[in-house]
């Protein structure tokens, strides 16, 4: 059985394609056959080909040195020999880590699917098995050239939240609840509500208002530990106190990796009329 009931719904289009690595393994060929599958032009060759393009260049290749660059949909490279190469990962915290490589002036596609947090695995098999068809054996371990690459959270776009691991030897206590209770928003994320259950101060997240406990750190920090497809591990919920006695903003720092993590208060009527 698996551990977690999952529901990425909430992600597409970004990751929200359920599928198998026989489906993958057609979609494959469609791509490497210029939109023709099983003698049936389904897409344009002039279309799919834009797709394959560079559109922009993201950085240097930590396998090799060469640039890569993004298309429409496509990581986008070329390697030593100058052959075209595309490929793309994805990935969600709870346990799911894709990758796939393609080579087209070699009709090679190569998929790997697992269940597993991403740590690089996919990416170094996609590498392997590629080096090895094209080779014969592969050029380097990428194994651990990858699991050093996935070490950095913003290989995964996701901020190191290491400094909440260990409580602050001495710690300032924190303002009574009624100074950081309130409703929170901003245009990216919407609205989060600050309120108090059992005597804890609760966090309520997202359209459903899916509750999570706030965990005191330092003075007007805490700590909440989501745990969702592409949220999970103990982040920072930083208070910022106004003159007034009561918290004004709020950045939660999981939220934050975009700049956009930055919530104020909404303020009721009777509280703007006082101000």
């Amino acid at each position: 059985m698996a551990k977690y009931q999952r529901d990425p719904d909430a992600q597409s289009p970004a990751g929200g394609v359920s599928s198998s690595v026989n489906d993958l393994a057609n979609w494959m060929r469609l791509q490497l056959n210029e939109g023709k599958f099983e003698g049936k032009q389904l897409i344009s060759s002039e279309a799919l080909g834009e797709t394959h393009r560079p559109q922009m260049f993201i950085k240097f290749s930590p396998v090799n040195g060469l640039p890569d660059f993004y298309g429409l949909g496509f990581n986008v490279s070329y390697d030593q020999s100058g052959r075209l190469r595309l490929s793309h990962s994805g990935a969600f915290s709870r346990g799911v880590a894709t990758s796939f490589s393609m080579v087209p002036a070699e009709s090679l596609g190569i998929c790997v699917l697992t269940n597993a947090y991403p740590v690089g695995v996919a990416e170094g098999l996609s590498m392997t098995f590629t080096d090895t068809a094209l080779y014969g054996t592969s050029t380097q371990d990428y194994l651990p050239l990858f699991k050093k690459i996935f070490s950095d959270p913003a290989t995964l776009g996701v901020i190191d939240n290491s400094r909440y691991s260990n409580l602050p030897k001495n710690t300032t206590p924190q303002l009574k609840n009624e100074a950081y209770i309130g409703k929170y928003a901003n245009n990216f994320f919407g609205e989060v509500d600050i309120t108090v259950k059992n005597g804890v101060l609760t966090m309520l997240v997202g359209p459903s208002k899916s509750p999570f406990l706030l965990k005191h750190f330092d003075r007007d920090t805490f700590t909440w530990e989501p745990d969702t497809e592409n949220l999970s591990g103990r982040s920072g919920v930083v208070f910022s106190i106004d003159a007034d006695g009561s918290a004004g903003r709020i950045q939660i720092d999981n939220l934050n990796t975009d700049g956009q993590g930055l919530f104020s208060r909404v303020k009721n009527q009777a509280e703007a009329r006082q101000h």
